[in-house]
C-alpha cells in the first residue's frame, strides 16, 4: 500500500518532467527554425 504522500509527490514529479520535457521541445524546435 502506497501512502498518499508518495502518491502526490510521484505524480508532482511526473507533471515537473512533462513540463520539462514539453519546454525543451518547444525550445529545440524554435533553435531549429533560427539556425
Amino acid at each position: 500500500m502506497v501512502s498518499v504522500g508518495a502518491s502526490l509527490m510521484m505524480s508532482t514529479v511526473h507533471i515537473l518532467m512533462l513540463k520539462a520535457y514539453l519546454a525543451t521541445s518547444i525550445f529545440l524546435c524554435r533553435m531549429k527554425s533560427v539556425a
